[in-house]
Parts: structure tokens; C-alpha cells; sequence
């Protein structure tokens, strides 16, 4: 299995198989992910290629252009961070420190797929 753009193969610590395109971050295992539900924590990409069953092995792309599922509104040329479902909405900076996922190339609306400048990175302090 390989990932487009930078990235590689984790394990699946939730059932990603029908979460291609949805943003993931650092499980509780070593080379674990799982399903992204907010933006506290650092990404570590988007599903790029689904595992064949929940706990199997699943590219991620982490950097690149990427194709993401949106969550609810994203505007072009906007930074985007991930939603309670792991798709992506625009980013909302906060008082605290805040991680995004990457830079918005489309625009699109609640589970539409969008094209983004996958640079994962933090906001705050």
C-alpha cells in the first residue's frame, strides 16, 4: 500500500475503512492513528488508501495535494483544521494552541470532497 505525497502506512486504531479523505492524528499506539475529532491535537494527515478491515494497515498522505472531505462550509485560500467527525472545516483560531491541517485550494460545503495544500501546522502558543 502507498500513500501519495509524503507519508506512509499506520495502523488503523479505529475502523477507517470507509474513511478515505478524512483527517486522522496520532493513536494511542506507536504507527497508530485515528480518526481526527478536533483541532488540539497535531495531524498527522488525511486517509489515503482504506484499510480492507478495521485495526489493518492504511496509507496516509501528510503532505501534498490532497483530497479531503469537507465537514461543513470551506473557502478557498483559507487554512482548514478538522471537524468532531474528522472532515475538514475552516480553520478558527482560539486563546489556545491549535493545530491545522493545510491551506483550502477549493471551496465546498458539508460532504463534498476539496482539494488542499496538505502543510500540517500549529497556531498559538
Amino acid at each position: 500500500m502507498q500513500a501519495h505525497g509524503l507519508g506512509g502506512t499506520f495502523t488503523d486504531e479505529a475502523d477507517l475503512t470507509a474513511k478515505k479523505g478524512y483527517v486522522v492524528k496520532i493513536g494511542a499506539a506507536d504507527n497508530g492513528v485515528i480518526l481526527a475529532d478536533d483541532n488540539d491535537e497535531p495531524y498527522v494527515g488525511i486517509v489515503d488508501s482504506v484499510p480492507l478491515a478495521a485495526a489493518g494497515s492504511v496509507g496516509i498522505q501528510s503532505h501534498g495535494i490532497g483530497r479531503v472531505v469537507c465537514g461543513g462550509t470551506v473557502t478557498r485560500g483559507t487554512l482548514v483544521q478538522a471537524d468532531a467527525a474528522g472532515k475538514i472545516i475552516d480553520f478558527v483560531p482560539g486563546a489556545g494552541t491549535e493545530y491545522y491541517l493545510g491551506l483550502a485550494l477549493e471551496s465546498g460545503a458539508a460532504n463534498e470532497v476539496v482539494r488542499v495544500n496538505l502543510t500540517p501546522g500549529v497556531h498559538g502558543t
